[in-house]
């Protein structure tokens, strides 16, 4: 006769191994009864949180699917404190998100608690063992909106920093868009010394991408003028050069060809 302990262990079992067939089988109704009311599982890719509804509306709306679903059995274990049961093992699982693929191999904990007489699933957290394998172009649960938005704010805040160390210091230097991002040179040293957010407003010219391949030429002066209206030529950038006598002047700088993303 089977121990009370043994039922239990083995009902937990079967417990876990539905929770992977309502998976693969992308049933949320299923999936439904196993899940307790307030089920938390964090993300084995991305290390984020989500909720029992989070998790249900993307395998109903065909967000997530899980393609395959390897376990094994013999790394399973079952750790019973009625009325609560502590699940570990491994897995390797293939699935799909928003049209990506990824293979990701982990070991994960399943927390499950008795409720009514049924044994559900309150947490569950897988930790890769590997780096996950992916099929797509794009990092799996990329928000490239966000991106964009991230790598615009960087490239404001180095175009302003750029401009506002060269003022600090008095030297010359440039802040060049590219791209929809920025090619910034503050002085010999500088942080502000990048390019960023190159490619998010469009790609980029293939005449300048070969010409920034070439060593360029240092900058050299081109002239100086004491008037702060001097006009700029077209080739050329000026910046507050330094302070002669009681008159502030400026240097304008050639800018190489090969930075010029008009070609």
């Amino acid at each position: 006769m089977e121990s009370v302990y043994d039922i239990d262990t083995r009902e937990v079992v079967a417990c876990d191994e539905a929770f992977f067939t309502a998976l693969l089988g992308a049933d949320p109704d299923l999936l439904g009864t196993i899940l307790a009311d307030d089920f938390v599982i964090i993300d084995v890719l991305s290390g984020q949180v989500a909720c029992r509804a989070e998790l249900l509306d993307a395998i109903r709306s065909g967000q997530l699917r899980f393609t395959e679903v390897t376990r094994y059995a013999e790394e399973r274990s079952v750790r019973l404190r009625p009325p609560a049961a502590v699940v570990t093992g491994r897995t390797r699982m293939v699935l799909r998100y928003q049209g990506d693929e990824a293979t990701a191999h982990s070991r994960y904990t399943h927390v499950r608690t008795r409720e009514n007489g049924r044994w559900r699933l309150m947490s569950a957290q897988g930790t890769p063992t590997r780096a996950p394998g992916m099929s797509a172009e794009r990092p799996l649960f990329c928000d490239t909106a966000l991106a964009g938005r991230i790598e615009r704010a960087e490239v404001q805040l180095i175009a302003q920093s750029s401009e506002a160390a060269r003022r600090r210091a008095a030297t010359a230097g440039f802040v060049i868009p590219v791209a929809g991002g920025v090619a910034s040179f503050a002085g010999d040293g500088s942080p502000y010394n990048k390019v960023a957010g190159l490619g998010f407003g469009g790609v980029p010219d293939p005449a300048f991408s070969m010409k920034s391949r070439r060593p360029s030429p240092p900058a050299v002066p081109r002239c100086r003028s004491s008037s702060p209206t001097w006009p700029t030529p077209p080739s050329a950038l000026c910046w507050p050069g330094g302070v002669t006598g009681s008159n502030r002047s400026r240097t304008c700088w050639a800018v190489p060809s090969q930075m010029d993303p008009s070609g």
